[in-house]
């Protein structure tokens, strides 16, 4: 081998290129540690209930729909939440946006909304996008917990 290198490769070439190629491998790797997170959630739902804690999948207009999650996280973690509900026609209705911070483990988590009163019936889906960093060079990563329907019926007796 070492005579078939020296023919065709002088050590002078080989060496510092084969340090190098080395040297750049190492550097993509630990870059790559550096650049990409990883997603710290697991997010089951738990349902919606009303204001008063009872299980409730069917709204008025006016009324309040409280979102129950079950949040487990694999670190701490601060995010910035921006919610939405879209109806069965596509139309997004945004909803307040939030931050909070997850310490390791797992909690229920309660998000509360009031539908508007001009709220058309129908079927509609809770989205909720979140937005945290946990990778070492802050740069910012997203993902989109399960989506969650609910009916809204009339106020007509």
């Amino acid at each position: 081998m070492k005579k078939i290198l020296d023919k065709h490769v002088p050590p002078q070439i080989f060496w510092p290129a084969f340090l190098l190629l080395i040297f750049c491998g190492l550097a993509g790797a630990i870059l790559s540690i550096m650049v990409v997170g990883s997603n710290p959630f697991q997010v089951t739902n738990l349902g919606t209930v009303n204001v008063a804690g009872q299980v409730q999948t069917h709204f008025h207009p006016g009324d309040v729909v409280v979102v129950r999650r079950q949040v487990c996280t694999d670190k701490g973690v601060t995010l910035t939440f921006y919610p939405g509900m879209r109806s069965a026609q596509g139309v997004l209705f945004a909803l307040p946006v939030g931050a909070s911070r997850f310490a390791k483990g797992c909690r229920e988590t309660l998000y509360g909304f009031t539908l508007p009163p001009q709220i058309l019936p129908g079927t509609y889906t809770y989205q909720n996008l979140v937005q945290y960093q946990t990778n070492w060079i802050g740069r910012d990563e997203a993902n989109v917990y399960p989506p969650l329907t609910f009916e809204v019926v009339s106020n007509d007796p």
